[in-house]
């Protein structure tokens, strides 16, 4: 392709990139978040150009120790198959390595099958497939298995033998960024109040640390355990939801007896957009 350019974004880019994404999706997200995106530290924003005009963008930021989440990846409609993709993707990936990144992770729709095959082609495979379902509050009391007493050594020893991923709300599609949950955040958010530990510690959950959506909902974005387990801790959970008149949303990984155990609690189907893939690529 001719006069090609992958650059940094600049803020005369704006327009254009406003421009390129409302071509693509009138209701995209992406005229909100990117001119937040280009204020932050650790932010890195490329757009791709071929003579004059922008053609295409991508977004990625370091989120946590030695690890990335990329987004907001645009290619202009008449621009498609010619390697543009490819192209902002691989730029990215060597900027986030130069900031100390080494995995990157970003979320799919698991209906959008082109790009869940070009991210496998790159070797970006799924690492975790996630529905994220609703369920209405409950009245009732809370059993004794709601937070029992348990030390930072107890809630490690749990994340040893649950290695999992974690989120926080972000400007995103699917609204969160994934990350691998360390010892350190998890510690943090116990002392937060932000965990819950089944009473027979085989099971615990995270709490969002958003005011706004803690506001709305009991939203519930790490989960790890057995499933019997969990089956105890969310019953605990959809009564605390009720108790405030909230609704527990649940961002689930998509195992057969964990969706299970949520139709036999009530839990709604997934929306459309509320079945997603967290990709990852590894250096």
């Amino acid at each position: 392709m001719k006069n090609l350019v992958i650059r940094p974004a600049t803020l005369q880019d704006h327009e254009s990139v406003i421009t390129l994404s409302r071509k693509i999706d009138p209701e995209d997200y992406l005229p909100v978040a990117w001119p937040l995106w280009m204020k932050r530290n650790h932010s890195v924003n490329l757009v791709a150009q071929v003579d004059d005009q922008i053609v295409g963008c991508i977004h990625g930021e370091i989120i946590a120790p030695s690890e990335a989440w990329g987004q907001g990846i645009r290619v202009h409609p008449g621009m498609r198959r010619l390697g543009f993709a490819t192209g902002l993707l691989a730029r990215l990936q060597e900027a986030l390595w130069s900031l100390g990144a080494r995995r990157i992770f970003g979320t799919v729709s698991r209906s959008n099958e082109p790009s869940l095959a070009l991210f496998s082609r790159l070797g970006r495979p799924v690492v975790s497939r996630i529905s994220r379902r609703k369920a209405r509050g409950r009245v009732g009391s809370l059993s004794s298995s709601s937070i029992p007493p348990v030390s930072d050594e107890q809630v490690l020893e749990l994340l040893r033998q649950n290695p999992i991923l974690a989120s926080r709300r972000e400007l995103s599609h699917f609204k969160r960024a994934y990350f691998s949950l360390n010892g350190d955040f998890l510690v943090r958010m116990l002392k937060l109040g932000r965990v819950r530990i089944s009473y027979d510690r085989r099971s615990f959950a995270l709490l969002d640390l958003d005011a706004q959506e803690s506001a709305e909902t009991l939203w519930v974005v790490a989960l790890a355990g057995e499933t019997a387990s969990i089956g105890r801790l969310f019953k605990d959970l959809l009564i605390e939801a009720g108790s405030s008149q909230k609704d527990l949303l649940v961002e689930s990984p998509e195992r057969a007896d964990l969706q299970a155990l949520l139709d036999q609690l009530d839990f709604d189907p997934p929306e459309n957009d509320g079945r997603y893939a967290v990709i990852q690529k590894a250096f």
